[in-house]
């Protein structure tokens, strides 16, 4: 039985330590691998590179893509002179933020909302999420789905480098965690271009509702930081008094239910066609007009930061 034991402990650590090697041999350094999700493990890289940074930020971006390329943070830290940081990645739903313990120092937390927004989260969180640097705690990730993992390693080469700001994928961060698209040679997707998010998504007010609920969770776990929220312009012709009316609905039920939480709702907006990329997702000129027009909505609160 001793002779078992020992053999069997042998074969446990030879088969961990090939194991480690071969991690080794595929790890990738542009991923923190602790979610399903690519753009949020290069965004959990970041984030654990460059932790002095976000600890030491008072206004936080969070949100998806909507965050991620529609606010300029270095414009609203230059502009405020009020450090700011993105945790924004694709996809992220409100959810996604309740275990983000950073929020908690913040004097403020910046959300650019949408449509897409609304619903329940994708991302499945693995062991040290949001952003661990403890490479056992990934490790572990990578050996128990590996396959995710390596397909995760291959994908991340697309979305860095030169090349990646003309295309959505693009996961070059910005010293700020923000990634602000070309406007120019931007290779443009006719099915992004004419997506009607509020037809493939139908929205109704009982989804609205339980995106209500999520975030007055959220809130409650970080009940300090004043919460602003704006909700996006898209292109004029997915505008309509149908959409109007239930934005209202939604202001009027944060409003009620979330403390110390503003609403700006910007979805009349008038923005050029020629400062989009599809949708809703603004090129480098219409992302810097929007984020001109948040500091403008935000300033009383932002004078409050000072």
């Amino acid at each position: 039985m001793i002779k078992f034991l020992k053999n069997s402990g042998v074969f446990i650590l030879l088969l961990f330590a090939i194991l480690s090697v071969f991690v080794a041999f595929t790890y990738s350094p542009e991923i923190n691998f602790v979610s399903n999700s690519v753009s949020n493990n290069a965004k959990a890289k970041f984030i654990a590179d460059f932790i002095s940074k976000a600890e030491k930020s008072k206004i936080a971006i969070i949100g998806s893509s909507m965050s991620l390329n529609n606010i300029n943070a270095s414009k609203i830290e230059e502009q405020t002179g009020i450090n700011c940081f993105n945790y924004s990645s694709w996809g992220m739903k409100i959810d996604n933020f309740q275990h983000h313990n950073l929020l908690k120092s913040k004097k403020l937390i910046l959300m650019n909302l949408f449509f897409t927004d609304i619903g329940s989260p994708s991302i499945v969180p693995e062991k040290g999420y949001p952003y661990t640097s403890n490479k056992l705690i990934e490790y572990y990730n990578i050996l128990s789905n590996f396959n995710t993992y390596k397909n995760q390693t291959i994908e991340i080469k697309k979305y860095i480098g030169s090349k990646a700001y003309d295309d959505y994928s693009c996961l070059n961060f910005d010293p700020w965690g923000g990634v602000i698209l070309d406007s120019a040679g931007f290779n443009i997707i006719d099915s992004r271009w004419n997506n009607d998010v509020f037809k493939t998504i139908d929205i109704t007010k009982e989804k609205v509702d339980d995106f209500v609920n999520r975030l007055e969770k959220f809130k409650n776990t970080f009940p300090e930081p004043v919460l602003v929220i704006s909700f996006s312009p898209p292109q004029n012709r997915f505008k309509n008094d149908e959409r109007q009316a239930m934005v209202t609905y939604l202001s009027k039920r944060i409003l009620k239910n979330c403390p110390k939480t503003y609403f700006y709702d910007n979805f009349t907006l008038n923005f050029d066609n020629n400062l989009y990329l599809d949708n809703c997702h603004f090129n480098s000129f219409g992302a810097n007009q929007y984020t001109d027009i948040l500091i403008s909505n935000i300033n009383d609160q932002l004078q409050k930061l000072n």
